[in-house]
């Protein structure tokens, strides 16, 4: 029998029994909202300043084996995919960012200044998640997390990755 003691079932209802008694938590207001935003604002502004020499730049070393730049690039997604190998989403990213802006150098850069922003987001929000299970609470968790982010965003490692467009594969693979 399912519910006979000592099952599953039982040390389920078990549980949440627990966790329905514990106290809730105030309701937030929105100002709990701001600190978060401005934040992720400051990251991006922070990335385009830190990066924008980088944006004017042109295709170099293996952008040229990518179907941008190459004579079959007006071919339909499938035939981009077919050349793509093990790295469709790589090469969809690219298909996509060719569509909607054609060749120009500037785009392919702007979207990799972009997919790093969401990148030091997230590792913003997963450090103050981890300090929070580590117990740390307000303005000293946002702080440090907003810290780490930042030394994510603007450490010479993550340059070949924003400023290279054959590096966007380094930006997707984290995010």
């Amino acid at each position: 029998d399912i519910r006979a003691p000592g099952t599953l079932y039982e040390n389920f209802v078990k549980a949440n029994a627990r966790t329905a008694q514990r106290p809730s938590l105030p309701p937030q207001s929105s100002r709990f909202w701001r600190a978060p935003v401005f934040l992720c604002l400051a990251a991006f502004a922070t990335i385009v300043y830190l990066y924008s020499p980088a944006l004017h730049g042109h295709f170099i070393f293996d952008d040229s084996e990518f179907p941008f730049c190459n004579p079959t690039r007006h071919a339909p997604l499938s035939e981009w995919l077919a050349s793509a190998g093990v790295r469709p989403v790589l090469i969809f990213s690219y298909w996509v960012n060719y569509r909607l802006w054609g060749v120009d150098p500037f785009s392919f850069h702007f979207v990799n200044v972009i997919i790093h922003a969401a990148n030091t987001i997230l590792v913003s929000l997963v450090l103050l998640r981890i300090l929070r299970f580590a117990g740390w609470t307000g303005r000293r968790a946002q702080v440090t997390s907003a810290i780490g982010a930042l030394v994510f965003a603007i450490h010479p490692l993550q340059t070949e990755s924003v400023s290279y467009v054959a590096g966007r594969s380094e930006s997707l693979a984290a995010l």
